[in-house]
Parts: C-alpha cells; structure tokens; sequence
C-alpha cells in the first residue's frame, strides 16, 4: 500500500504539472511546440539562439570540447554557449541528428519545462509554509507568472528557466542537504546560461555557509561537497566550451543594462492594465522587476502583519547568509550608475580588480532576479504564518486575480507574438543560390563582424545547406581572432588568392572594387540579391561569366587607402632595393604573415605570407622579381625549406634552401600580370615545410617558421 506521504507528494506533483502546462498554454501557443515549426523564431535574439543550434547540428561528434560550434563564425567562432542555444538541450538533441529533420526546433518544449518546473519549485517551495493544497496552488501561481519571468519570452529563452533559483533557494530551506541535487543544479544552470549559474552556485555556497554555522560537524563534508561541486561543474562548462575563446569581448552593458531604483514598480510600458509606467533610462528593461499589482498588496499587508503577536516569522540566523547575498546582487545589480526612474541620482568609478567581473556579467539588472523571488517567498511566508488559513486563501485569491487582470495586457502581447502564423522567407531568392551551395563549402563575408545588419540571410542560407561562414551575432568574440581573421582576408583580396571552396560576399565597397580586378576567367562576379559576390572557380569550362569594370591607378590608390585604413602607402619605386629590416621602408609592404621585423630582416609565421607594392602603372617592358632571404633550416633535424611564389595569385616559382645560409632567387613576371591590376603587386609566399622550433627541441618557440625575408628589388628586365 502506498503511504500517505507518497500519495500526497503524486498530488502536488500533478497540481504543479497542471499548473504549469495551464499557465504555458495561458501565455504562449501550443504551436510553438511543433518542433519543425521555426518561423516563429527568425527575427530578433531567438534567431541568433536557433541558428547557433542549426550550425552546432552539423558539427563532428568527435570534437572536444564537445559543445565547440565554429561551423557558424568559423575563426571567430566559439561554441554553443555564446549563441544563447541553451547548451543542455543542444548537446542532447545533437546525440540524435540522424534522426532530425533539417529544420530542427527544441524552443517551444523548453519553454514548456521551464512553465512545468517553475511550477514544481513553486509547490516545493510553499509545501515548506503550509499544507494546505489550495493555499499552496494560489501562493505558487504567483511565482509561475513572475513577471520577470514572462518577461524573457520577448525572445532571450534560456532565461525564461527562473524555475533554477526557486530550486535553489529550495534546496537552501530544505532540512536534509542534499548533495547530489546541489551539484546537478550547478551543472543544469551551467549548461543553460552562466547568469544562472552565478546566482545558482551563489545560494549553494550560502547554504554550505549556512549549515556549517549551525553545526561545525558539516565543515569536512561541505569542503568535500564544494570542491566536487566545483570539479564537476568546471567540467561540464568545458565540455560545452565555455573556455574556447580565450579573451573575449561582449558589448558594453554594465552600467547601463543595469537595475532602476524603481524597478519593483515600475511596470515599463504595457506591464500593468492599471498602472502608469514610471519612466526609466535607456537599457534600464534588463532591469525589469516589476512586483505586478496583486503581490504589491501583498507586500503592504505583509508590513503591517509583521507586527501582529503571534508565531515568530523568521529564524535569524537561518537567513542571515540569504540577507548577505540579497544585499550583495542588489548592489551589483542597481550598478555603479544609480537611477531612480528617468534620473541619474549619481554614478562611481569600478574598482580595477573588479573590471573583469562586470565585463564577464556586464547585463547587471538581471542579477536582482534571485532577490526578487527572496522578497515573494517572504511575502508569501509572512502572511501564511500571520493569518489564518482561510484570510489567507480569501487574500491571497483577490490578489492573484488582481494580479492577472493587471499584467494581462501583456500575457495578450505574448499570445499574440506565439500565435503569428507569418511565415519568414529568406531574402536570397535567385536561381544560382542552389548551385552555389552545392558548389563551395564555406561562405565568406568580406569582412566578418558580430551581428552586421545582413547576418541572418546569409547565415540561414548557410545553416541549410550544411555550409560554414565566418560571421554571425554572437554573445563574445575574441577581438584578436576577428583582426587576424580580416588580415588574412585582407592578403586574399590582395594576392587575388581566392579559396576555390569557398563563395565570397562583399560588404565592403574597398575590397571589392579590389577583387573585381582581372579576376580569373572561371570566376563569377556579380550583384546577386543586392550582395556582392565572388565565386571562385564557378564557371569549369571558363570564360568571365560577367564584364568587369575598368580600372585606373588612381583609383587604385583610393581603394587600397580605404582597404589598408592606417597602413603606409605601398609606392614602390621600380630599380630600388626594399629592406625589411626593423624601420626599412620595405616593412611598410608587408601585409599579413609576418613576425615583428629585426635587424636584419623580417620571419615568416605560418604557412603563407604576403608582401604588397604598388608601382607606376603600365610597365613598359616585363620585370624581374629579386628576393634576398634565408630558411629556417636546422642540420640534421630540419634539413630544407620550399617555397611556392605567387603574384596576383599566379605562381612564378620555387624557392628552394637547404641551409641557412643567404640566398637570392630571381623571377620573370609579365607586365600583364602588374598593369592588369593597374599596377599592384601582391607577392604570396606559400611553406611547404613550416615548423616551430620547440618541435625540434629547442627551449622556446611556438610559432611556425620557414623563410626570413632580408630585401626585394623589382626591375626591368
């Protein structure tokens, strides 16, 4: 026979689940279930968070870390994480690909959880204050329609998952610890968002606090718990490639994206049918806390009830790490920048060490999220304990009703988002986008940035036809890896060293009037839906598919200014020797792959490098291209060095060393190849045998070497 504890625990589990699913079906759209309906999710921050899922479908199963997902930003990629695409439920839907249909959404049944689970930690939660089932069903439909809550399905789904804190704070008031439920949430919260796993692991750690201060006995466990907490946690965010970056940036936030002093009131625009909204600075809606009319009530009765004679209310010492952690996520969360409605009451400087911290959780005001539910839970506490049993039902119903009536001018603006049947239709319409996909691999935008104007078109045409490319919107980049990525873009256009598996489009007007110069006769260059593309290689059996334009020195000059932006002139004067000593004129001609120049000349790093010069155009006669140079060559361990050279992407020789001793080599280049781009010369040196010197036993040096460039000298033959 099963006990009466069971029982009554089957009956709370399935008022939460009927709660849950009737707030889900209140707010949203059972459509949104559909997991092969994905218009609704194409515009704004849920499409960044499904294309990221899109792209990470089709990555290898053996790639570590697991969650890596440089299918979409290739070099400025990262991993599932920094695409917002709820990691948890990313990596698990991965494992059944196979099986998948091609437009794949986990969206709306995530949505679906967090309502149902929202619901069970609202019932766990009150089931601590009382028994009583209808006093615990109205108390919990509060927490399920948190405003702040509800107000994350604008778009930025994975933290609609609230249902994390209430489980902590749970956890925290629970009489047993329970260890095992402490580090599956840590590891849940770090596979969903960081944001959540801060405030998560924030309540573990005032728990352990908090135990071991009533009984010194919990010391050696809660070590023990901590540090399993912290291995396993760190695992799992390694796993899902939290760490792939390396230094990263996000977009400014911190300060601004922060809490208004009147956030609890505040109903920021069509949040209350009955109150008016009270006026706040700009960014200030990651701020948004808004009590709701009902729980304000609430709170005022709760304030006078503190002082009625009866059942003490709160155990001093069994809040007192949650009263440390409220005041501390409060002031982190009204930020450094203090504002009450549309006023700047006064700002501070940041501590330096403390710059890293706002960088990395720079969207401050979400952090209140935690207190707020510390706030509802003790509202709710007060009165149960306070009054009796059936004042707090009456109470509590009015109130709930209130509180519905007052946001239900935004429940209907949900409804209305989640139930659009408009269907998305990707701009790139014309007939030879499908025999592009089926032709390059890889889709380069000329230049990748975080979130250009164009990013979704673009990536979704990518994303459908099992495509990489190199720019998105993304959570973080690493501004390095985005200025090495554009250099060796850069030193493609230049040499007219187009990759012939991949289609290029140009958003930059410089670069393509660059790359509209005698392209090869196979190539495709053309306006296609508005964008600009280069097509290498596109047409087999040859013959320039479209004219292009005439071009003139000047003009040349203009673009290569607007290319190079700060970069010296590359005037070259033809008879003369250019140095690439450290301050030669000559280092001014080097544009990509290359080390710092020394004294007396200037390494190679990786397997190609580019030297560019402009001369005055049209040569008269064909021209001989002299390079001075040494090899990296060790005896015995590294015994040759060849080189392949290239000028305006057509090979003109071989360099060959097999000591490490100086030598020039001499190549005939027809004026053709210099006056048909008026007048530029973009050497490309490409290592057949790179290598770094730690591989060959040397104390340092990680860094892939070949060639030493000592000078260059261009004349007439």
């Amino acid at each position: 026979m099963p006990s009466d504890h069971s029982h009554s625990s089957r009956t709370q589990n399935l008022l939460a689940l009927i709660l849950g699913i009737a707030a889900f079906l209140i707010v949203t759209d059972i459509r949104i279930l559909n997991p092969t309906w994905v218009d609704w999710l194409l515009s704004g921050d849920p499409a960044q968070h499904w294309m990221g899922w899109q792209f990470y479908k089709d990555a290898s199963f053996f790639q570590l870390p697991f969650g890596k997902n440089t299918n979409w930003g290739m070099d400025i990629g990262s991993s599932i994480v920094f695409s917002d695409s709820i990691p948890l439920l990313a990596m698990t839907s991965k494992l059944f690909r196979a099986i998948l249909p091609k437009a794949f959404q986990y969206f709306g049944l995530w949505i679906l959880l967090c309502f149902v689970l929202q619901s069970y930690f609202a019932f766990k939660l009150t089931s601590l204050m009382t028994s009583s089932r209808a006093l615990q069903t109205v108390a919990s439909a509060f927490l399920v329609f948190s405003p702040p809550m509800l107000w994350r399905l604008g778009g930025h789904y994975a933290l609609v998952a609230h249902w994390m804190l209430l489980a902590s704070l749970y956890l925290y008031f629970e009489d047993s610890l329970k260890r095992t439920w402490w580090i599956a949430l840590c590891v849940i919260a770090a596979l969903v968002h960081p944001y959540f796993l801060c405030m998560v692991f924030s309540v573990f750690l005032a728990d352990m606090l908090n135990r071991t201060a009533k009984n010194t006995k919990y010391l050696p466990n809660s070590l023990i718990l901590l540090c399993s907490n912290l291995i396993i946690t760190f695992a799992a965010m390694w796993f899902a490639g939290y760490f792939v970056l390396g230094e990263s940036t996000g977009r400014w936030g911190f300060g601004f994206c922060h809490m208004n002093l009147n956030s609890l009131f505040n109903p920021y625009n069509a949040w209350s049918l009955l109150l008016p909204s009270r006026g706040e600075i700009s960014c200030e809606y990651e701020g948004f806390n808004y009590f709701g009319l009902g729980m304000m009530i609430l709170n005022l009765v709760a304030l006078i009830a503190i002082f009625i004679p009866g059942k003490a209310t709160f155990r001093y010492k069994n809040i007192l790490p949650l009263s440390v952690l409220f005041i501390l996520f409060t002031l982190y969360a009204i930020s450094n920048r203090v504002s009450f409605g549309e006023h700047l009451l006064f700002e501070y400087d940041i501590p330096q060490f403390a710059e890293r911290l706002t960088a990395t959780f720079r969207v401050s005001g979400r952090f209140f999220w935690i207190c707020y539910y510390m706030l509802y839970l003790s509202i709710l506490f007060i009165l149960i304990k306070k009054l009796s049993k059936s004042w707090c039902m009456a109470l509590f119903s009015f109130a709930l009703a209130l509180q519905l009536i007052d946001i239900s001018t935004a429940i209907q603006q949900f409804r209305d988002k989640f139930s659009d049947s408009k269907q998305w239709h990707n701009p790139l319409m014309d007939t030879v986008w499908p025999s592009f996909a089926q032709r390059y691999k890889n889709l380069l935008v000329v230049f990748p940035e975080d979130c250009p104007d164009d990013w979704l078109p673009t990536s979704y045409f990518a994303a459908m036809n099992g495509m990489r490319i190199n720019t998105g919107y993304f959570a973080r980049i690493n501004p390095l890896t985005l200025m090495q990525s554009n250099s060796i873009l850069v030193a493609d256009i230049l040499s007219n060293d187009f990759n012939n598996d991949s289609l290029y489009v140009f958003r930059d007007a410089a670069a393509w009037e660059l790359a509209r110069l005698a392209p090869d006769p196979h190539d495709f260059v053309d306006t296609v839906d508005g964008l600009k593309i280069l097509a290498p290689h596109y047409n087999t059996s040859g013959g320039t598919i479209h004219a292009v334009p005439a071009f003139n020195s000047d003009l040349l000059r203009l673009t290569l200014k607007q290319l190079l932006s700060d970069h010296a002139p590359l005037d070259y004067e033809l008879g003369t020797t250019a140095s690439f000593q450290d301050n030669a004129a000559g280092t001014n001609f080097l544009i990509q792959g290359w080390k710092h120049p020394d004294d007396s000349g200037t390494w190679s790093l990786g397997f190609r490098s580019v030297v560019a010069v402009t001369v005055a155009a049209p040569l008269e006669h064909d021209v001989t291209l002299t390079f001075t140079a040494r090899a990296f060559v060790v005896n015995k361990l590294h015994t040759k060095q060849r080189i392949d050279v290239f000028i305006n992407g057509a090979m003109i020789g071989t360099m060959e060393f097999q000591d490490w001793l100086d030598k020039s080599f001499s190549f005939a280049v027809r004026k053709e190849r210099i006056n048909n781009r008026s007048g530029l010369a973009a050497i490309t040196f490409k290592y057949k045998d790179s290598v770094t010197p730690k591989s060959l036993g040397f104390v340092d040096g990680d860094e892939l070497l070949a060639l030493k460039l000592l000078d260059m000298k261009m004349v007439y033959q």
